[in-house]
């Protein structure tokens, strides 16, 4: 079942008295066709993948931009052109 809005999550979440995350799952699982084990491994594999791009955003991992900051210093500001 599609919502329309995040109020009919919201309202069905109440009425069932079960966690919003686990009324938009059920719903992703009949839209879906996949089983709970089978969408919650895709849900980790797309988190893994995202970590990881933002992890390599612009060929620089987050750890070494922090480990060339002077001490002391205002966080970096990334510039716009990587």
């Amino acid at each position: 079942m599609a919502y329309s809005s995040v109020k009919a999550m919201l309202n069905v979440s109440r009425q069932n008295n079960q966690p919003l995350w686990d009324v938009i799952l059920q719903s992703d699982l009949l839209e879906s066709g996949l089983t709970r084990p089978q969408s919650l491994a895709e849900m980790h594999h797309l988190w893994q993948v995202m970590v990881q791009t933002s992890d390599n955003y612009c060929g620089v991992p987050p750890a070494a931009l922090r480990a060339a900051m002077p001490p002391k210093s205002p966080k970096p500001k990334l510039a716009a052109s990587c």
